[in-house]
């Protein structure tokens, strides 16, 4: 079973953090470990970007300690999950806090393939980035991951709040 997690945005973080004492400057000085790499989509010809991260030595990949991002519609993931300035990574702060974080990149956006449409101009083709073309990309990164930590049968996954694109997934994730 996958769990789908929606967050309001920095004021919820921000909210258990003064809650439970936590210090958004420790995430900062967190010695994350980052591993990028690319794996196959779901659809021929599709790459996707992936970074893990983790504490250095992590040898724990349980059902309640593995997130996965997934960045919003106007950025790829690094920027939306990793921003390295200050302490703007919410990626290192999951890692202090012994989480696994996976963040990848839909297609067409950032480190991941880019369709040759996408060097055409906009009004020569219909979107590219489809919810239900998402949706597969997302399980292909669950797919991975599960192949990676066998035992994880859990996720927790993290998208900016968009209703239509959540009713999706559930609905993916029921099948």
């Amino acid at each position: 079973m996958i769990f789908v997690a929606k967050p309001v945005g920095v004021i919820c973080v921000a909210l258990l953090c003064t809650l439970f004492g936590w210090s958004w400057a420790a995430a900062a000085q967190s010695k994350a470990t980052a591993q990028d790499y690319m794996i196959d989509g779901a659809d021929p010809g599709v790459r996707l970007f992936v970074r893990q991260k983790m504490a250095p030595g992590n040898t724990r990949f349980t059902d309640d300690n593995i997130v996965i991002f997934i960045h919003g519609a106007t950025g790829p993931s690094t920027c939306d999950f990793d921003l390295n300035y200050k302490d703007y990574s919410w990626a290192d702060w999951m890692v202090e806090k012994g989480y696994v974080v996976y963040m990848f990149d839909k297609r067409n956006y950032g480190n991941s393939n880019r369709e040759k449409a996408m060097d055409e101009p906009a009004s020569a083709n219909k979107p590219l980035s489809r919810s239900y073309l998402v949706i597969r990309d997302i399980g292909a990164v669950v797919d991975h991951v599960h192949v990676l930590i066998k035992d994880a049968t859990h996720f927790v996954l993290f998208e900016k709040p968009r209703f239509e694109f959540f009713n999706g997934i559930q609905t993916f994730l029921k099948e």
